[in-house]
């Protein structure tokens, strides 16, 4: 089938458990950039100082389940933009 596609994940939470802050906020700014290029800087220094964030971060960065999300959800809204329907995607087709 020419429309799904197969991953191997290892999940390893030990991993993002070792990065330090910083790197927490680099990689969650690289994975979700939602801001200018020069704005990136100025985010991860948001984020650094915002222990919380830094620990929710770093916990959806370890997840599977996350990441699947992650994929899935602007794939889902391409495929409505293309098909003309809102809502959940697929939902038409069951």
């Amino acid at each position: 089938m020419s429309n799904h596609f197969h991953i191997v994940f290892s999940v390893q939470p030990a991993v993002a458990n070792a990065w330090t802050d910083r790197e927490v906020a680099e990689r969650w700014c690289k994975l979700y950039p939602r801001e200018a290029a020069e704005k990136t800087a100025a985010k991860v220094e948001e984020i650094f100082a915002d222990e919380s964030r830094i620990q929710i971060y770093r916990r959806h960065l370890a997840n599977l389940s996350w990441f699947m999300k992650s994929i899935a959800e602007p794939l889902a809204r391409f495929a409505n933009i293309e098909d003309k329907v809102t809502g959940r995607c697929w939902a038409g087709s069951l």
